[in-house]
């Protein structure tokens, strides 16, 4: 991704760990200190629009949280898309189905952060990525993001 590419819409991941204020830096860039991803990609990136994927728990534990800090900041508001554990093979595809639709529809890039994300998430987005380049016809413009702490 270049410095210059505008992200039209921002999808991340909110778990139920106990996040700890961190510095984020991307393409030399540093965000303020902040215990969610979100709220650092929203000031390095800019997004027009906000998904989050959580869980009603990661929702209920700090949905308020991330509100809140992205409001502060006058960031867009996140809009929130339960999606179920996954513990079996129908909340699976419950979740591969709510990516591939957090992912179309969007009119420019896409940045999909997976710095929250439950383990099996990275390859729900690598495989729904690969399906929607295969099949559609327009598929999203798609950056993929994961913060090492």
């Amino acid at each position: 991704m270049s410095g210059k590419q505008k992200i039209t819409r921002l999808v991340t991941f909110l778990g139920l760990n106990k996040y700890k204020p961190t510095e984020y830096e991307f393409l030399g860039n540093r965000a303020t200190q902040t215990p969610y991803v979100c709220r650092a990609l929203a000031e390095l990136l800019h997004p027009s629009e906000i998904t989050v994927l959580a869980t009603q728990e990661a929702e209920r534990d700090h949905g308020e949280g991330l509100k809140d800090a992205l409001r502060a900041a006058n960031y867009p508001a996140p809009r929130f898309v339960p999606i179920p554990l996954g513990r079996k093979t129908s909340e699976l595809w419950q979740q591969f189905d709510v990516m591939k639709k957090e992912l179309r529809g969007c009119n420019g890039t896409i940045m999909l952060d997976i710095t929250h994300g439950l383990r099996s998430h990275p390859f729900f987005a690598s495989a729904v990525s690969t399906f929607l380049h295969a099949v559609d016809e327009k598929p999203p413009n798609l950056c993929v993001c994961y913060a090492a702490y």
